[in-house]
């Protein structure tokens, strides 16, 4: 099947900056992976800001694993807040969508759980806490964005059919 491809203008809501993004998959997925076009400095920034996503995951995965490991149940409330109030000067609202995102994959967990306790899981298969986000290879972490639909709008579609 021949998918979609295009560019994509983004504009920031709040900061009001510019970022160039060719798209891979159709426009009208929930999900939407984007090669970024853009120069030294702006390419630094979003590094730096991927660090720090991924330091949040970290922590707020470090919290939950500490949780589960001492046998006290998993707090996804406490650990969200004690997050986002760490976060919230660099990450604003993102820092929240790391921890949900960090929720989903608790929660995946502890329904791969039952579903193994019950013996409907395949025996190659073992349910395993979520891990942090580090390239072991490179010893550090991996960055990673989580871009919400709010904060960004789509100023510009162009097929590449239509370019070239």
């Amino acid at each position: 099947m021949n998918k979609p491809r295009g560019r994509l203008k983004l504009r920031n809501k709040r900061d009001n900056c510019l970022v160039y993004a060719h798209l891979a998959t159709p426009p009208l997925t929930r999900t939407c992976r984007v090669r970024l076009v853009i120069d030294e400095g702006t390419e630094k920034k979003l590094f730096e800001l991927g660090d720090v996503f991924a330091k949040c995951w970290n922590e707020v995965n470090y919290l939950r694993r500490q949780q589960f490991f001492n046998k006290v149940g998993v707090d996804f409330a406490t650990t969200e807040r004690m997050i986002y109030e760490k976060y919230k000067k660099i990450l604003k609202v993102n820092t929240q969508q790391v921890s949900r995102k960090n929720t989903e994959a608790w929660k995946s967990f502890f329904k791969n759980l039952k579903l193994k306790k019950i013996g409907k899981l395949p025996s190659f298969i073992i349910p395993r806490p979520p891990g942090y986000k580090k390239d072991r290879k490179k010893n550090r972490r991996e960055p990673f964005l989580i871009i919400r639909n709010d904060r960004y709008e789509i100023e510009e579609w162009l097929h590449l059919s239509e370019r070239f």
